[in-house]
């Protein structure tokens, strides 16, 4: 088949899980003997073999909705350019245009959702306009050919909303688990990391308040929307045992990783969080990092408490600290935890988990 592949998410230089998803199963399709094209936020126009056209990159942090309209509207004329068999869609701001295309010109489309973006707008606000987002966003489930899931509890949602549950799979989130390395450097203090985005979905502000209560350095890679909120509470409350070194590359970031002890998850308790997995969960296992997480119901599919996490109660900075002191004390905990989350970050390669959405194409 020609396909295509569209994602609104950077795949080169790669920056989120996003892309890298749909990067792995583009060379997974063009590896089975398709021709496939990339349409996507891009510095480069071929990634091992496979053509890249490069498009306009929303971002959250400047104007979201004019970044998001603008996106839509360069990607839908850029499909007149091109002639295919069908298109394999991360995430729907992709697929909105793609859908009114292919209404036209009678192209199967395979919707790849690993968060469902309105719902993170109606969990701040319900407005008119959201309401019609929300319905462009699950019209393109609907109107989809097959739709691939991150978690049980987002294919629960979809078949809530009408969309039929024989064309939607479950495939897990992914991690390149050998490339991490378990071994932890020495450090002075313990090391706690947070890395990723900054904005009001992922809870980063309650960091630096649970950090008051723990003796350990924390570091905060990545940026957001709130990143300004997470810088005022380190100034108001004079807290000195945390650091912002913002967006780092993928190679830096592994590094980080290699220097701490236990890494967060501080989501709040919404609707759209508890149904997705956060990359860094995985990154954090296969990086033999300890994981304290907020308790998401996704997550809670995944993971075990006790065994490779801990949970704390969401929006509680208290209970947080409380799970950081409780590992940091109890070294035989903090080692078990490590050492589970390795083992199971294997259950996630990439290795497993593309081929599985590479058939659900093919299908």
């Amino acid at each position: 088949m020609r396909i295509i592949v569209a994602t609104h998410d950077p795949v080169s230089p790669i920056r989120g899980g996003g892309g890298l998803r749909t990067l792995k199963t583009a060379l997974e399709l063009k590896r089975r003997g398709h021709e496939v094209m990339i349409i996507a936020p891009s510095d480069r126009k071929h990634i091992e073999g496979v053509r890249v056209e490069s498009i306009y990159h929303p971002s959250k942090e400047k104007s979201p909705l004019f970044g998001s309209v603008y996106f839509s509207l360069r990607l839908f004329l850029k499909l007149f350019k091109y002639n295919c068999d069908a298109y394999f869609i991360h995430n729907s701001l992709a697929c909105i245009p793609v859908t009114f295309y292919t209404r036209i010109f009678r192209r199967k489309v395979i919707l790849d959702a690993t968060d469902i973006h309105t719902e993170y707008m109606r969990a701040k606000k319900g407005n008119f306009l959201i309401n019609i987002f929300s319905s462009l966003e699950y019209w393109c489930f609907r109107k989809a050919r097959k739709v691939v899931v991150v978690s049980h509890q987002m294919k629960n949602l979809l078949v809530k909303k009408g969309i039929k549950e024989k064309k939607i799979f479950v495939v897990y989130d992914g991690v390149e688990a050998g490339n991490f390395s378990p071994k932890k450097r020495k450090t002075g203090k313990p090391v706690i990391i947070h890395h990723g985005g900054m904005d009001e979905q992922d809870g980063v502000p309650l960091i630096p308040k649970a950090a008051k209560f723990v003796e350990a350095d924390f570091i905060l890679l990545g940026s957001g929307q709130q990143r300004d909120i997470v810088e005022s509470i380190i100034k108001k409350e004079n807290i000195t045992n945390v650091r912002l070194l913002g967006w780092k590359p993928y190679s830096e970031m592994k590094n980080c990783l290699m220097q701490a002890q236990i890494g967060l998850i501080a989501r709040p308790d919404t609707l759209p969080n508890n149904l997705v997995l956060t990359l860094k969960l995985l990154e954090y296992w296969g990086s033999g990092t300890a994981v304290v997480s907020s308790r998401l119901a996704a997550i809670e599919e995944v993971a075990e408490e006790g065994k490779d996490i801990l949970f704390f109660e969401p929006g509680n900075e208290k209970d947080m600290a409380e799970k950081i002191n409780l590992l940091l004390k109890n070294k035989s905990l903090l080692k078990k935890l490590q050492r589970n989350g390795r083992i199971k970050s294997y259950a996630f390669d990439w290795k497993r988990l593309i081929p599985k959405i590479a058939d659900v194409v093919e299908s």
